[in-house]
């Protein structure tokens, strides 16, 4: 195998694919990327055996093949390489690269050791603007479970209809679900996506507006994003009846500044216990006083300016939780509605996005005093 290619594009196909490759494994060919070269295009393809990727650009193929390189030492050549042109060759799986006045040369590992990627035959195939699916990261995606005990928490929620597409991820202890407006499915498709694969489709979507084309069958989906696509398996079980468990009414309502209150938050904090991380908030008319107070540490307090239409409550969280929500919103300002200091509250943003609906729910924590 040979063939010649212009460094920043080497230097981009590694870096579309090698966030797949896993820093550890029993299995050496994992650590590798696949490289081909065919009828002048270099395709790259990595795996961890639950998801892949695949990506592609053009370059001068003398001589056609393909080998297994170590994913990182490759990536770190090409990031590393003067910005010139990049000759390599490949014989008895030594990789050979040359470029500007440097000679390196790499162990490579045969091409048919490499696992192939899945044999996807879609049962839904429908389109997403690239721009909903980053909204829909930055909306839910943190709340999704990273306890192993229930699998099925650990995904994402992909509801499709005609109308609307739902994307809902909880732990238990939050749950995050945000709605797009738009035609997207003629009838209903639903998946449980593991949230690295939604990230990794994300990073690979350009700036300017794009669409991704999606397919989904029962054990798989694939995304293709431009000259990219990434497969992944879906988790199985049915997800939670997550509408269960969404208060129907509150009886109080907070309305505080965004930034103000996750500043605020972000100090106090500092002084939470290190496992509940929990902070108080005492709520009065025209403000939310915060205070943590921890033995050995030490204790915080903060007031911030806010609007609450209920009788003064004292109610616990869990910081993190709190500020997760915070940076998830695109709202100057953001309403909790409450309940009692026991109940599941609500959080929406104040200043919604058009064509689209965001609710976050949070358990409280049971205050010590």
């Amino acid at each position: 195998m040979r063939f010649t290619i212009i460094r920043p594009e080497l230097e981009l196909l590694m870096n579309k694919v090698i966030s797949v490759v896993p820093p550890k494994s029993t299995l050496p060919v994992l650590s590798t990327v696949l490289i081909e070269a065919k009828e002048n295009l270099l395709r790259a393809t990595s795996t961890d055996l639950d998801m892949s990727i695949r990506a592609s650009v053009s370059c001068d193929v003398s001589e056609e093949g393909a080998v297994c390189i170590p994913a990182r030492r490759f990536a770190e050549i090409a990031k590393k390489l003067p910005t010139d042109e990049v000759k390599i060759a490949v014989e008895d799986f030594r990789v050979k690269v040359e470029c500007g006045r440097g000679r390196y040369e790499l162990s490579g590992m045969e091409a048919v050791d490499f696992p192939k990627m899945p044999d996807f035959k879609s049962e839904f195939r429908f389109t997403l603007p690239g721009a909903v699916l980053r909204k829909g990261d930055k909306r839910c995606l943190y709340a999704a479970s990273v306890d192993e005990s229930r699998p099925v928490l650990n995904g994402v929620f992909f509801q499709l209809f005609p109308q609307e597409l739902r994307m809902v991820a909880t732990d238990g202890h939050r749950l995050a679900k945000v709605s797009f407006a738009g035609s997207f499915v003629k009838e209903k498709v639903e998946a449980v996506v593991p949230p690295k694969a939604v990230r990794q489709v994300v990073r690979l979507i350009p700036e300017e507006e794009s669409n991704i084309e999606v397919g989904v069958s029962k054990n798989y989906i694939m995304f293709e994003v431009g000259d990219s696509v990434i497969c992944s398996r879906v988790l199985e079980g049915p997800f939670p009846n997550y509408e269960q468990v969404i208060p129907k009414e509150t009886n109080k309502k907070l309305i505080v500044n965004t930034e103000e209150l996750m500043d605020a938050i972000a100090r106090v904090s500092i002084f939470a216990d290190t496992v509940t991380h929990q902070v108080k908030f005492s709520l009065r008319s025209d403000r939310v006083n915060l205070s943590v107070s921890t033995a050995d540490v030490g204790e915080g307090q903060e007031t911030v300016p806010a609007t609450y239409d209920g009788e003064e409550m004292d109610i616990g969280y869990n910081a993190n939780y709190i500020l997760d929500i915070l940076k998830s919103v695109d709202s100057d300002e953001v309403a909790f509605f409450l309940n009692t200091p026991l109940l599941a509250g609500l959080v929406e943003p104040v200043e919604k996005q058009e064509g689209e609906d965001l609710l976050c729910l949070i358990m409280p924590l049971r205050l010590t005093e």
